[in-house]
């Protein structure tokens, strides 16, 4: 085996203890390692977990400060599209987020394979200050905002005059000064429109935040009226799973009264929609003229089934009672 071989399967061997030493969060083998020369992006395949996805998914901290210290990208993605904010999110963890805070415009707005942003994920498992954290590494919070907000606005009106000596004699330095009012004058009105599409692009922004925050909020909420379903569901599968008996004998004579009470209101409910159904039923075969006999006469051209033998041959009948149009033949259905 020649030197370069044996040199390549030493780093190999470094770089792969490099990765299960940050996955388990053995921050002093990880700086051993890395003085000795393992690359800190290494991943196997190309495809895996490198060793800065490894600490971030398993929430070593120290282990992900060191490896960024080193020079580790944090830009790198797992084979679904995560980014380091992704997994973090994942475990709902703020101190990793606010590890990679210089880069929470660019990790926290991007999208994994599934369409999922990091703050898409942080609300779907319910980890609302996590969320409410990556807002506002990305947008500043409600007190920075207004404190902009706030600047600007006094920047642009609260501007100090500023006074020019004008004592000159001579007609040259009369001229010069009308030369550089002019110059201050435009340079003013250009500092003035600066200004103004300042705060614009403040209010847009804010107001575009504002949206944003709503989006967020609407899809917390969404999570947890799924959750609400979700125990709705497990709370009818323990009603109907086959050994209630033993589900029952377990309760108070309280909570079996309560128990009793919601199904006899739920067996109520049903007997009801069963007689609405029925009535529904019985109205869809009788006769809609006299509600009594049942319908076996077909209609042409409209082909309606609506009347019964008798009212269906009536010499007044001309026109469908249900489409109003023209009765051109009447055609006796049996069943």
């Amino acid at each position: 085996m020649s030197d370069h071989e044996i040199n390549h399967h030493i780093d190999r061997f470094k770089e792969s203890f490099l990765f299960a030493a940050a996955r388990g969060g053995r921050i002093e083998e990880c700086a051993s390692l890395i003085s000795f020369g393992a690359n800190v992006d290494w991943r196997e395949n190309g495809k895996e977990d490198n060793p800065l996805l490894a600490a971030v998914r398993n929430s070593m901290q120290d282990v992900a400060a060191l490896l960024l210290a080193h020079g580790a990208n944090p830009t790198v993605r797992d084979r679904d599209g995560n980014t380091v904010m992704h997994l973090a999110a994942a475990n709902g963890d703020e101190g990793m987020a606010s590890l990679f805070s210089p880069n929470a415009s660019d990790l926290s707005l991007s999208t994994n394979k599934h369409g999922m942003t990091a703050i898409d994920i942080a609300v779907q498992r319910g980890y609302n200050s996590f969320a409410e954290l990556l807002n506002n590494l990305l947008f500043g919070s409600d007190d920075e905002k207004n404190a902009r907000s706030a600047s600007v606005l006094t920047n642009d009106y609260n501007q100090q005059p500023i006074h020019l000596d004008n004592e000159v004699n001579d007609d040259e330095n009369d001229s010069e000064n009308s030369l550089a009012d002019s110059n201050l004058s435009m340079s003013t009105r250009t500092g003035d429109s600066e200004n103004r599409h300042s705060i614009y692009e403040e209010t847009v922004d804010d107001a575009v935040n504002d949206l944003r925050g709503e989006l967020y909020q609407a899809k917390f909420a969404l999570n947890e009226l799924m959750k609400e379903n979700e125990m709705l569901k497990g709370k009818l599968a323990v009603y109907c799973e086959d050994n209630i008996e033993s589900f029952l004998t377990k309760k108070s004579l309280v909570e079996l009264n309560s128990i009793e009470e919601q199904v006899r209101r739920s067996l109520d409910k049903i007997i009801k929609a069963k007689e609405v159904a029925s009535s529904n039923l019985e109205d869809a075969r009788v006769c809609v003229i006299c509600k009594e006999n049942p319908k076996s006469v077909l209609l042409l051209n409209c082909r309606h089934l609506c009347v019964c033998n008798e009212c269906g041959h009536l010499e007044i009948l001309v026109h469908c009672p249900l489409c109003r149009m023209e009765i051109r033949e009447k055609i006796n259905v049996y069943a």
